[in-house]
């Protein structure tokens, strides 16, 4: 039961971050597309098809539930066993976190390049720029 809660408690934080990233970025889609439909109207430009606001909706969420649920909250995982296997402070799991998500990054992008694209893999530098751009 020691395990239970703390892993039960792990899981209920990041759904929330995720839920809270999604909100927040449709919020800020919403606020962006009429702005921007505000501005082609104003400019006397063409103001787009009808479904460039649900698209963008639904972009955030999928990109949201991807990289929350695939990349950040498990290298958050593999961070706080790290730190809890080895006794180490909260603060140390950054730079744990920051190289499992990264790694994470690289083995989804692998999988992509394998699966998807007919392309040549990148090799791991450029992937690591890229990651930390």
């Amino acid at each position: 039961m020691n395990v239970v809660i703390p892993a039960l408690s792990f899981v209920a934080r990041h759904l929330l971050f995720v839920v809270f990233a999604m909100f927040a970025g449709c919020v800020l889609w919403v606020v962006t597309y009429f702005l921007l439909l505000a501005i082609a109207v104003i400019g006397g430009q063409g103001v787009g098809g009808p479904l460039a606001l649900p698209a963008g909706l639904i972009t955030v969420i999928a990109a949201c539930i991807f990289l929350g649920w695939g990349v950040f909250a498990p290298a958050s995982a593999i961070g706080a066993i790290f730190c809890a296997l080895l006794k180490l402070p909260r603060l140390a799991a950054i730079p744990i976190v920051t190289v499992a998500a990264f790694f994470l990054s690289y083995l989804i992008y692998w999988g992509y390049i394998e699966l998807v694209t007919t392309s040549s893999m990148p090799s791991v530098w450029i992937v690591m720029k890229n990651f930390a751009i």
